[in-house]
């Protein structure tokens, strides 16, 4: 059961990291460093730009449910805020045309769902090797992703979008991104990277573990408590 659930979301991640990377590189206009600011408002969205928003939110809102139906493990409460708060900043930064940021993040990001599920086949397997090459390739591409990449966007987001992105409330224009909308993206962007840098404390310790002569393990536990 775990092996199959673990082989699925390796599936849908490479399909999630293809399809945003393949979105980048055909639509330079909206996801360069230079524009992903003032290409805002995105109103005439591309057709695969749109489904690719919509399949992640929807994503989000299969898993956010999913964690209800699962028997509850130790970090419940952090997965819980990690689900909400990502499906609202999809689900609004779709709302108010602001999709160029949104993209970059989810593209990057699902790497490392890409190899943490491959670390966890490899391990239930015996393939011991191929098990720690996988969580070192998902550390490295946590560490990149989350705390290169992310901060980036969130320093942008405070220094540079209210000078690019044109703030203003004009709904008829689909202009919705005020000072009040930004700080309100701020606080669950923020909540995001707390989050990830508790996990990459997890993910360091078990690391550390493994370079002590341990096994590896998973980085969520199965336990309830």
């Amino acid at each position: 059961m775990r092996f199959a659930e673990q082989l699925w979301s390796a599936i849908i991640a490479i399909i999630s990291f293809s399809s945003g990377i393949a979105l980048i590189v055909q639509f330079p206009e909206h996801f360069r460093q230079d524009t992903v600011w003032t290409s805002y408002p995105i109103l005439r969205m591309p057709y695969v730009l749109k489904l690719y928003y919509l399949a992640e939110n929807g994503y989000w809102l299969a898993t956010l449910t999913y964690l209800f139906l699962e028997k509850r493990r130790k970090d419940f409460a952090m997965m819980v805020i990690h689900h909400f708060s990502t499906i609202f900043l999809v689900a609004g930064s779709y709302y108010i045309n602001f999709t160029s940021a949104g993209v970059i993040i989810h593209a990057t990001m699902d790497l490392v769902d890409i190899f943490l599920p491959l670390a966890k086949i490899f391990n239930y397997i015996g393939l011991q090797l191929y098990c720690d090459i996988s969580f070192v390739a998902m550390a490295i591409a946590w560490i990149f992703s989350r705390h290169y990449v992310f901060l980036r966007i969130l320093h942008d987001v405070i220094f540079v979008s209210s000078r690019l992105a044109n703030p203003n409330w004009d709904p008829a224009n689909g202009l919705y991104y005020t000072r009040n909308t930004r700080h309100l993206f701020l606080f669950f962007l923020i909540a995001l990277e707390v989050l990830f840098f508790i996990w990459l404390y997890s993910i360091l310790k078990i690391i550390y573990r493994v370079v002590m002569g341990n096994q590896l393990e998973d980085i969520r536990s199965d336990d309830e408590e």
